[in-house]
């Protein structure tokens, strides 16, 4: 894929245009992804029979629990209707898979303890909440961290 950067002093807004030799898979997720992009700030989630919009900013994480996925914040967990794999093409990119019951949120990280093998424990800014980090997602976190905490 080659990607092409103009800048135009004069532009309102941005647009993004994709040329492509044919509309696939690949091209529709791409699609999915910008235009998700600048819209998605806040996520529905709920709390009892409440529902409430969620900043995204304030959530630490996202996992499954039993059959539900459910979005961790400082102080209290609501439910919420995607799947993890949904939230994964949904979510800015401040958000990373790191096992495969747990999406975090890479702005809201305190510390991480690592054991010998390569695996981690991330611990959340003012939360006692903390999310296990696996071997697959391990190297991918790292690099989402690294570019994400400069």
């Amino acid at each position: 894929m080659k990607v092409v950067v103009e800048i135009k002093e004069d532009l309102e807004e941005t647009t993004v245009h994709i040329l492509t030799k044919e509309y696939n898979e690949d091209i529709k997720k791409l699609e999915k992804q910008l235009n998700a992009y600048p819209q998605l700030q806040e996520i529905k989630g709920y709390l009892l029979e409440k529902e409430c919009f969620l900043n995204l900013d304030d959530v630490l994480f996202f996992e499954t629990e039993g059959r539900d996925i459910v979005a961790h914040t400082i102080d209290k967990v609501y439910q919420v209707k995607y799947k993890l794999y949904e939230l994964e093409q949904l979510l800015p990119d401040f958000y990373v898979r790191v096992s495969k019951s747990a999406i975090v949120n890479v702005k809201n990280i305190y510390a991480i303890n690592r054991d010998l093998v390569r695996n981690g424990m991330v611990e959340f800014k003012g939360s006692h909440k903390n999310v296990s980090i696996s071997r697959t997602y391990y190297k991918n976190f790292q690099y989402v961290l690294e570019r994400k905490r400069k």
